[in-house]
């Protein structure tokens, strides 16, 4: 859908339980100490999820990648359709992807590693 969509960001966070849902009861017993974000960062858990912090965070990093990847390839689209009207910003992007290819795909031989072992639970 990102890549369909190209928009001109993306974020990502892992679940916050909140107080009074359905979610917050399921795994307020999950919490160890850290009650809200003040305790925890962006993508920490906060309770026992399928996979570690760790595998969140190398799914956040490889998401971006992709991201970042199919920014370049419409912008190398639109060089080629006209190369005058393609700004510094996009060259750069341009220029990233080779950056982005080979490092994408090695997270995703991660990703797929940590999948398939016991260090995610």
């Amino acid at each position: 859908m990102i890549k369909e969509l190209q928009p001109d960001n993306i974020g990502i966070s892992v679940s916050y339980p909140l107080p009074g849902t359905r979610f917050y009861e399921m795994v307020k017993n999950d919490f160890k100490g850290k009650a809200n974000w003040t305790d925890s960062d962006d993508l920490a858990m906060m309770f026992q999820g399928t996979f570690n912090s760790e595998y969140y965070k190398k799914l956040h990093r490889y998401v971006h990648k992709e991201y970042r990847k199919s920014q370049a390839i419409a912008n190398y689209k639109q060089f080629f359709k006209n190369p005058f009207s393609v700004s510094g910003s996009k060259l750069r992007s341009m220029l990233l992807y080779f950056y982005y290819m080979p490092s994408s795909m090695l997270d995703r031989v991660i990703l797929d590693k940590m999948e398939h072992t016991k260090q995610n639970h």
